[in-house]
């Protein structure tokens, strides 16, 4: 959301490996639920481009911008405050 409180972004991504029993035990993100999702390389210019000098604030987004290699942008993550 942006600092309005308008939705900029809401997908799933397609991470191009396989999606094994245990993913989707613990994520719940069934593999048919992917196609026709962005990739990883997609989603990430769409978030530079639009979030540009922003602040990343989330329960465990550090491990999403880890995922989508943002590790270069100012970020709060929520869970994992012993970091």
């Amino acid at each position: 959301m942006d600092d309005a409180g308008r939705l900029i972004l809401d997908t799933l991504v397609d991470p191009d490996v396989e999606i094994t029993y245990s993913c989707v035990r613990i994520h719940g993100i069934e593999k048919d639920w992917l196609k026709g999702a962005p990739s990883v390389e997609q989603v990430r210019g769409h978030i530079l481009k639009i979030c540009s000098g922003s602040v990343f604030i989330g329960h465990g987004v550090k491990t999403d911008l880890k995922v989508l290699m943002l590790g270069e942008v100012d970020y709060i993550d929520t869970g994992f405050f012993l970091d």
